[in-house]
Parts: C-alpha cells; sequence; structure tokens
C-alpha cells in the first residue's frame, strides 16, 4: 500500500513539474500544421534549387528541421558536439551548452552568417525591413532573408584562434567578425534605467525631445540618459532583488534613438518572467502599451524586439516569485544598419558558390580575393572528407566548433564529403557477414533440401521407412547366408527354398511378414553376429524393398496420433537424438494389399549399431 501510495504521488508531482516548466497539449493541435508546412517547403525546394537554410518563427520542438524535413539550424542531437553547443550559446541561441541549440529568436548578422534565407512565420506577421514576403499559404508566411550568405564564405586565418569574450552574446558577434577581418561595428548599446531612479542624467537621447516619464507617484523624474557610441558595447545591467522581497518586480525602459533594429538579452540566476512591450513615440508610460515579447525562463534568452522608430519606448518589466531569481542581468543593443550594410557586403564577394550538393556532400567554387580561410558554418567534425582541387587537405576548427578551409587566393573547387571513419571498416565487416551467412544458409539447404521441419503435414517417411525394414532384412539377411553356409557344408542342394528363407527367427525375408519377428529374436540375432556386416549389405540390395503408409493423419494433435501409432518407438528415436523430420510427400510409400501388420502400425525396432554401420538412406 505504502509503494503504490508513493509511485501516486511521485506521478503527480511530476505531472505537476512537467506543467510549470512545459505544457501539455493534445495530439491533434501537436500535428495538425504538419502536412501544410512540409508541403510549402517541399514547393520551395522545387522554387529554389539552390543550397539555403529555413528556419521558422515559432519552434514546435527542438528539432523542428527532422519535424517538418528542411535544412536548418536548430538540433538536439547526442551526436551533436559540446563545443559548439557552447559557441551557440555565447552569440546568444538559446541551448543546454552539451548538445543542443534552438532557433528561438536571432539578430539579423546571425542569420546572415549561417545562411538563415527563409524564415517562415506560422502565426503572425513580420514587419522588418530586411525580410521580403514571398506568399502566405496555410502554413504560414514565408519570407524571404536576401542578406544571407553561403554555407561557406573567405575570412581571415584569425578565426581560427578565436573564441568568445564573455556572456555578453552582441560583444561576441562584433568580436567574432573582428577576427574574421570585418572592421566595421555593428552594434551599439542602449541604456537600460529605472523612471524612479533620482540619478537619471538630465540629458536626452536623439529622438527623445519631450518624453517625460511618470512614476508610481506619478511625479515626473527625469529623462533618460543618451546611448553608448557604436562599438563600445557594455556589460550590460545588474538587478538585484531587494532582501525580505518574496515577489520582486522590476521595470526597466529604454528610449529608441533612431529608426533601427532592437535586440535584448537577459540572463537570470534562477526562473523569471519578461514582458517586452513598446509605446508609441511621446505616449504616456503608463499606458497599457504594445506587447511584444513574453518569455518565462531560467537560463539565457534572446528577444528580438523587431524594427522600432525613434522615440518609442519599450518597457520591461521582470518578475520573479519567492523561489525566482534574486540576480538578474540585462543587455539592450541597437543594430548599427550602414556597419552591417557593409560587413554583408565585405563577405559577399567571397563566398562558395555551391554546385551541387546532398545529406552529405557538398560541393562548390570559390574565387578569393586573398588568402585566408574559407570558414564553413558546418560543425566541425573529423568525418569530413575534404577535397581542394582534387587534392585531400584538412578540415580545421574555426571559432571553437565550426570549420574552416586554408586557401590561397584564386579561384578553387572544394567538395566536402561526410563519411565516418570507421564507415568502411563496418561496410566490410558487414559484406563479409551476409556472404558467410549466405554460404551456410546455402549448404545448409543443399543438406536438407526439400525439409520442412515441424510441418505437421509431412513426415520423413524414407527414414521411418529404413527403421522398419531395412534394419530387419539385415538381420534376415544374415541368417540367409549362414543358412547357406550350412547347407553348403552338408553337401545339400545350393537352392534355397522360400521356407528355407526363413530363419530361425521366424523372419521372412522375401514374400513373409519382416514385422512378425518378436523384437527378442531381433536382438538375439543381431548380436550373434554383428562383424559380419558386409554381407549383410549385400543382402539388402539383394532384396526388394518392403513398402508401407502411415495411417491417415489426424487434423492437429500430432503428438498423440505419433504416440498412437509408432508407441514407445517415437521417444526411443528422440532419446537417439534423432528427432521425426518432415518431408514432402514424394517420400511417401505405401503397403502391399497382403500386409498383416496390426492397425496400430508396425512395431520399429532399433539394434544398437555404430553409424558407420547405418545404411544410406540414398
Amino acid at each position: 500500500v505504502l509503494c503504490i501510495a508513493e509511485l501516486c504521488v511521485n506521478t503527480l508531482i511530476t505531472i505537476h513539474t512537467i506543467n510549470e516548466n512545459e505544457y501539455y497539449t493534445k495530439r491533434a493541435d501537436f500535428n495538425n500544421d504538419i502536412p501544410s508546412v512540409r508541403a510549402r517547403i517541399a514547393d520551395l525546394g522545387v522554387e529554389d534549387p539552390t543550397f539555403w537554410r529555413l528556419e521558422t518563427i515559432q519552434q514546435k520542438t527542438t528539432n523542428s528541421p527532422s519535424l517538418y524535413n528542411y535544412r536548418g539550424f536548430t538540433i538536439f542531437s547526442s551526436t551533436s558536439y559540446e563545443r559548439t553547443a557552447k559557441l551557440m550559446r555565447s552569440l546568444g541561441y538559446h541551448g543546454n551548452n552539451i548538445n543542443s541549440y534552438k532557433y528561438t529568436a536571432s539578430t539579423a548578422p546571425l542569420d546572415a552568417l549561417f545562411g538563415i534565407k527563409y524564415l517562415l512565420d506560422k502565426n503572425g506577421v513580420q514587419s522588418d525591413p530586411l525580410l521580403t514576403e514571398v506568399d502566405a499559404t496555410e502554413a504560414g508566411r514565408l519570407y524571404r532573408f536576401d542578406d544571407a550568405l553561403s554555407v561557406g564564405y573567405m575570412m581571415d586565418s584569425a578565426i581560427r584562434q578565436w573564441e568568445p569574450l564573455d556572456q555578453n552574446p552582441f560583444r561576441n558577434q562584433q568580436d567574432f567578425l573582428r577576427a574574421g577581418g570585418v572592421t566595421a561595428d555593428i552594434y551599439q548599446s542602449l541604456t537600460l534605467y529605472d523612471p524612479l531612479d533620482p540619478t537619471l542624467r538630465e540629458e536626452q537621447p536623439d529622438g527623445a525631445e519631450g518624453v517625460t516619464f511618470e512614476g508610481l507617484d506619478e511625479s515626473p523624474i527625469g529623462t533618460p540618459p543618451g546611448v553608448g557610441e557604436p562599438g563600445m558595447l557594455d556589460s550590460g545591467y545588474s538587478y538585484t532583488r531587494p532582501a525580505g522581497r518574496d515577489i520582486w518586480e522590476q521595470t526597466v525602459r529604454l528610449v529608441v534613438p533612431e529608426d533601427q533594429h532592437v535586440y535584448l538579452y537577459f540572463n537570470p540566476n534562477k526562473r523569471a518572467n519578461f514582458v517586452v512591450k513598446v509605446h508609441a513615440a511621446g505616449a504616456d508610460i503608463n499606458d497599457e502599451g504594445t506587447e511584444i515579447k513574453r518569455v518565462d525562463i531560467n537560463e539565457q534568452e534572446l528577444v528580438d524586439a523587431g524594427f522600432r522608430q525613434a522615440g518609442e519606448i519599450i518597457s520591461i518589466k521582470m518578475k520573479a516569485e519567492s523561489d525566482g531569481a534574486t540576480d538578474i542581468r540585462a543587455y539592450a543593443v541597437g543594430l548599427v544598419e550602414t556597419a552591417y550594410r557593409q560587413s554583408v557586403e565585405e563577405l559577399k564577394t567571397s563566398q562558395l558558390q555551391v554546385t551541387s550538393f546532398s545529406d552529405n556532400h557538398i560541393e562548390g567554387e570559390i574565387t578569393a580575393a586573398e588568402a585566408g580561410d574559407l570558414f564553413l558554418t558546418i560543425p566541425h567534425d573529423p568525418s569530413w572528407q575534404v577535397k581542394v582541387d582534387g587534392q585531400t587537405v584538412d578540415l580545421e576548427v574555426a571559432a571553437i566548433g565550426l570549420s574552416s578551409i586554408p586557401l590561397s587566393a584564386g579561384f578553387h573547387t572544394v567538395a566536402l564529403t561526410f563519411v565516418p571513419p570507421a564507415f568502411n571498416i563496418g561496410l566490410i565487416i558487414s559484406l563479409a557477414s551476409l556472404v558467410i551467412l549466405f554460404v551456410l544458409y546455402w549448404f545448409t539447404r543443399r543438406q536438407h533440401f526439400g525439409r520442412k521441419e515441424f510441418d505437421p503435414e509431412f513426415l520423413d517417411v524414407k527414414k521411418i521407412a529404413y527403421e522398419a525394414t531395412v534394419l530387419p532384412r539385415r538381420l534376415g539377411g544374415e541368417n540367409v547366408e549362414k543358412k547357406r553356409h550350412r547347407d553348403a557344408t552338408a553337401g545339400s542342394d545350393q537352392s534355397v527354398s522360400k521356407d528355407d528363407q526363413e530363419d530361425a527367427t521366424g523372419l521372412s525375408v522375401i514374400g513373409g511378414d519382416p514385422y512378425s519377428a518378436s523384437r527378442e529374436s531381433l536382438a538375439a540375432s543381431d548380436v550373434s553376429d554383428h562383424n559380419d556386416t558386409t554381407t549383410a549389405k549385400q543382402a539388402v540390395k539383394e532384396t526388394a524393398p518392403l513398402t508401407f503408409s502411415p495411417p491417415e493423419q489426424p487434423s492437429q494433435d500430432l503428438s498423440s496420433w505419433q504416440d498412437s501409432w509408432q508407441g514407445e518407438e517415437v521417444r526411443k528415436i528422440r532419446i537417439k537424438k534423432k528427432p521425426l523430420s518432415f518431408r514432402s510427400t514424394q517420400d511417401q510409400v505405401t503397403l502391399p494389399p497382403n500386409s498383416e501388420s496390426e492397425p496400430g502400425g508396425p512395431e520399429l525396432y532399433h539394434p544398437r549399431q555404430s553409424d558407420e554401420d547405418e545404411p544410406s538412406q540414398d
């Protein structure tokens, strides 16, 4: 009773925990969009046969590329490398730092670097000027991102030694580009402020003239400070739960200085809830505003606040329960459009033009303006076999988890093929095993041709006939020869009559019934002269075989039928490790009309003999 009670309690606790951290759904709700999304992606492959990557705005699983059958970014796999997962986490992607990273949100520079050419929004509408809407179908709205780079492009060789700087993903992204030879600074810091903080500076950022902020006491408390210079990314803002506060709420805001993309990044030490809203320029900050994003997280999360107009106010409400976060670090940046455009165009001048590809093969051409590394947005794996201009080269590790190929200036052809190191050995072993299995099967079939093991419709009547006829005739043949020898010695006639061919045991060899001999007399005859096997074999050949037919087979119970027909002999055969086997009806023979065998069938006799004495069954 206690065990059952414990199981029930643990089950309820587990269900509640899953419901708190995840959520339950109906199977129909989970699968309802799969056919339409797969069909739209299949059509896209026909419309655009080049190599591209796609991602969905709303991720249903951590393996959406497998669910919907597309080339994507998101992955959760036990074979994924930890170093690659750590790289993606440092750049701002959602992940577990072990074997998973997920496209829950991204930035324009990241989408360009990883070649995310298409985005499928299954629920909403994107108002990003960098995206071009392709169409709207049952699967959702499909957008094309024209800044997406190829799967490979030229970068400085220093990209091999690059490592993340810290936990600020925007600094890591910018430093990554610098290591690859891109000098433009693509991000600028945006200031987060607390409207109740009396230490706010008086100067206003560009585009925020005339904006006032009301605190909880409904009195103006100041204006937000200015924004950071491009490239001078700060280390973020740290917020700590006040002592004795069970439920902690904190609201911070920023003013958008110019028309630009705004990105946020939150890093709580425990679970916390974040609600991001946008307020129109000049609006009262106490207005409800428009919700952009709501996330409930216990680890790092990137939030795309979208393309915002100058003067708009973004508010961020952070909330943690009593057992939730006690410390939260937040980052806010704006995308510098001109620097971003310059960086993308610079990388596009020397990128790999993919000429053919499959699941495990990529081939393309590239013209490098100068010597460097062909940086590949492919996780590094020693299974990749690389050829440059037909010559095998090594695949280098770049940015701790991706790949690169050193190239000289000029035109090159590049081919990558994924072949696991032990694949050839495993293939040879598998083929050899199949050959051995086929040979064994062939010999077994040849040795037992025509057998249908354990098929109750067929009996090996040839073996039964041998047990019932040949062995008694062997004994009878030996007695006939002995009788002839005695008659010759006595000077009598050499011919043997039918009566004379019946030995002392009463066994009729030619015309009589071979089953009339008693078991004791056959055993005595067998023991009397066991050494004269040659004469016995000759007698067997000279004597016509006796035939018989088993009784009519019952419909179901075969074992009882065999026992009733053959009695103790069935068990003797099994004891001698000679189980009954089954053959086709071509082996069946019949008894002659004058057979006087009992209704129960002949009683078989098995004299002791070595295997070499047993006559052939052919």
